[in-house]
């Protein structure tokens, strides 16, 4: 008897970037200030003294906390102030259970083929299984099981999916 043994590369793991540095958090701290000033334009509310200055002691308590000699600008640490990356493989759903911790919400946006539909219910399932409360998926016109094409009956199994799910 013989047996064959194939070594097979590990899949990727979800990985974080790491979190924002000084100067991301300080312009992200501008964003009360930003409000305030887009009443002012949008809606004519005068913002008041006290707002004024609440926002503007916040960011320079932010500024004096984070900022050191060797700050710098980054735009990827700017946005990663406001949006979290995390990565995870559709394909194998082992990895996404820890992509999703902490998530609330989730926005599902996954690449048409043949595997979309697989794909999809990969994910709802693992953040049903994480405790994501809402999910958003983007699915396409005309989705059903009796569908003219491959692609809305595969977006039919996936939908379903979602909705029986006790995800909002």
């Amino acid at each position: 008897m013989t047996t064959l043994s194939v070594a097979t590369p590990p899949r990727p793991r979800a990985r974080r970037l790491p979190p924002p540095g000084g100067v991301a958090a300080t312009l992200n701290a501008v964003q009360p200030l930003m409000v305030a000033g887009l009443a002012l334009v949008l809606l004519g509310q005068r913002p008041g003294t006290w707002r004024l200055g609440c926002g503007v002691a916040g960011l320079a308590g932010v500024a004096l906390m984070v900022l050191r000699g060797q700050a710098s600008f980054d735009l990827v640490g700017v946005a990663a102030g406001n949006i979290q990356v995390v990565v995870g493989d559709l394909d194998d759903p082992r990895s996404l259970p820890p992509a999703f911790e902490g998530v609330q919400a989730l926005w599902l946006l996954v690449p048409n083929g043949p595997r979309a539909s697989e794909n999809s219910i990969n994910a709802v399932w693992a953040a049903r299984q994480i405790g994501v409360e809402r999910v958003v998926r983007l699915s396409v016109a005309g989705a059903a099981y009796d569908a003219p094409t491959r692609s809305q009956r595969l977006h039919a199994l996936a939908d379903h999916e979602l909705q029986a799910s006790t995800m909002r």
